[in-house]
C-alpha cells in the first residue's frame, strides 16, 4: 500500500514540476530546464538512497550493540544488504530464535529511524519550497491606446 501511493504521489507530482520548470524559462531554454529537472530528481535518488541506507545502517547497528550482538558493524551490514535468512541459518540451532527476535527489532528500529528523517527531510522541504517560491511575475497591464486628439482644423494636403 505504501508503493501505491509513492506511486500516485510521483506520478501527480512529475507533470507539475515539468510543467513549472517549462513555464520558468523562456521557449529557447526548455532542453535547460527538462535536463535540470531530470538531473536534480537523479540525485535526489541517489543521495536519497545513500543518505537513508546509512541511517538504517547506524541504527540496526545501535539495536545490535544494545542487544549484545557481537560486531554488531558486521551484523548490521548484513541485515542491511538483506543477509538475515544466512545469519539465521549459521546461527547454532539453540539461539536462532533469540537471533531472530533481536534482528527483528533492530530492523524495526532501522526503518523506523529512517522513516523519521525522510518525513524530517520532507518538511523542511516543504517550508523552503513555500518560503523560497515567488509567485510568477505579473504581466504589465496593456498600454492604454490613446487617440490622437482630432485636428481642430483640416489639414491641407
Amino acid at each position: 500500500p505504501g508503493l501505491v501511493i509513492f506511486g500516485v504521489g510521483v506520478g501527480l507530482a512529475t507533470p507539475t514540476l515539468n510543467a513549472a520548470a517549462m513555464a520558468a524559462v523562456p521557449l529557447q531554454r526548455g532542453g535547460m530546464a527538462a535536463g535540470a529537472v531530470n538531473t536534480a530528481r537523479q540525485l535526489g535518488f541517489a543521495f536519497g538512497i545513500a543518505i537513508l541506507g546509512t541511517v538504517f545502517t547506524a541504527r540496526v547497528q545501535h539495536v545490535l550493540a544494545d542487544r549484545g550482538v557481537a560486531n554488531p558493524d558486521a551484523a548490521a551490514r548484513a541485515l542491511a544488504g538483506g543477509q538475515a535468512p544466512r545469519m539465521l541459518a549459521a546461527a547454532p540451532e539453540q539461539a536462532r530464535d533469540q537471533l531472530a527476535a533481536v534482528l527483528h527489532s533492530a530492523a524495526t528500529g532501522g526503518v523506523q529511524a529512517t522513516l523519521l528523517v525522510a518525513a524530517a527531510v520532507g518538511a523542511v522541504g516543504t517550508v523552503l519550497a513555500f518560503a523560497l517560491v515567488r509567485s510568477p511575475a505579473h504581466a504589465p497591464a496593456p498600454a492604454r491606446v490613446v487617440e490622437p486628439e482630432a485636428a481642430a482644423e483640416p489639414v491641407a494636403g
